[in-house]
């Protein structure tokens, strides 16, 4: 299965965004790949908070736990 295809459009102390890019027929959303998104950005994140833009242009929060695993959407 291939993963989410996305860009970090910004990043400070607080919190990391990103850009879901698609196309969706090729790649699945953030959404649908969350874990994965997680994992592949844990050093980054440093527990700061995840944004990103949707397949549909909302801004979601995606929350983890100390361990980087995926706990629910906001």
């Amino acid at each position: 299965m291939t993963k989410s295809k996305y860009n970090i459009i910004t990043q400070d102390d607080e919190v990391v965004v990103l850009q879901d890019l698609g196309p969706w027929t090729d790649h699945p959303t953030i959404t649908n790949d969350i874990e994965n998104v997680i994992e592949d950005l844990k050093d980054i994140l440093n527990h700061r908070i995840l944004r990103y833009v949707d397949s549909e242009g909302k801004i979601t929060v995606a929350h983890y736990d100390q361990n980087y695993k995926f706990i629910g959407f906001n």
